[in-house]
């Protein structure tokens, strides 16, 4: 089943395809209480707990660099003191072309990023988004790792969101509190007669495809200041024209803007971070990273 979901798809004489795109494995996004966890019982705290996807990029329809914007996960559980800062946890994507779980993380797989995320109280029952800036090359699949630390106050207790509503992947896990060092099928560790555990985790990005003539021109283009504190020009190689240019920041949302007689392009209204520009030309669209700070 492809699980990739093209919320925009733009052609331009087959010079070019940009797709904002959707990945992943669960067949509902429902916060269900299903979700497998090491606890401490008589405390009710959380152990060491980490959840893991495999996400095969190709069979998913990804056959093109992916700029990957955010990962999203559920949040079932969370007990703590309201005016916590958090409960902090990581997320780390790797990429790879190994036959995972075999030989992770060390034995064919690359760090791309890791991002801690305090997750609080008004996160519970929600799909929470990290932002992220990672360029996943062609040709490489993604392992993404969701995990935390059992917690040094007793009473502290996490659990991420699942259902038991199918997936098109498998869900790992792995504890080492519980006995479990390396990452195994989460439901082959249930409790008896408990339901699947099906862990919803998403990945939000982008996919470019060019032909190389068009990508040899892209090279071309230059994007300055950028950083930028307010405003920034585009200058484009001889033969190719601007039609329209929009913006994306790293949670999937586009605003559209214009650039001036001169290629200048004000974004001093937009708050500082990463976003990413959708140059619509005369030969298709490229896309372009710039940092507002």
């Amino acid at each position: 089943m492809k699980t990739i979901t093209f919320i925009c798809v733009l052609f331009f004489a087959s010079l070019v395809a940009e797709a904002q795109v959707t990945l992943t494995q669960s067949l509902s996004q429902e916060i269900g209480n299903h979700t497998h966890s090491c606890i401490d019982t008589l405390t009710t705290t959380s152990r060491g707990n980490k959840y893991y996807r495999h996400f095969k990029l190709n069979e998913m329809g990804v056959t093109g660099e992916f700029n990957l914007h955010s990962v999203q996960f559920g949040i079932q559980t969370l007990l703590m003191d309201a005016q916590s800062f958090g409960f902090i946890v990581h997320v780390r994507v790797y990429r790879t072309n190994a036959d995972f779980p075999a030989g992770y993380p060390n034995d064919g797989y690359t760090l791309l990023k890791k991002k801690m995320y305090p997750v609080t109280i008004d996160d519970i029952g929600k799909i929470v988004n990290v932002p992220l800036d990672v360029v996943v090359p062609s040709g490489n699949n993604l392992v993404v790792e969701i995990g935390y630390n059992g917690p040094k106050t007793k009473g502290k207790l996490l659990i991420l969101g699942s259902n038991a509503s199918g997936e098109t992947g498998i869900s790992y896990f792995s504890s080492n509190s519980c006995g479990i060092p390396s990452p195994v099928n989460i439901n082959t560790v249930k409790a008896g007669g408990t339901p699947d555990s099906n862990l919803v985790l998403n990945l939000i990005g982008v996919q470019t495809l060019a032909n190389p003539a068009f990508s040899q021109k892209s090279d071309q283009v230059i994007i300055y200041p950028n950083p930028t504190s307010g405003s920034f020009k585009v200058t484009m190689p001889e033969g190719i024209r601007i039609k329209n240019i929009d913006m994306m920041d790293v949670n999937g949302r586009k605003f559209t803007v214009k650039a001036g007689s001169d290629g200048e392009v004000d974004i001093s209204g937009f708050i500082n971070g990463v976003y990413f520009l959708s140059l619509e030309t005369n030969y298709g669209i490229l896309v372009k990273k710039i940092i507002k700070q």
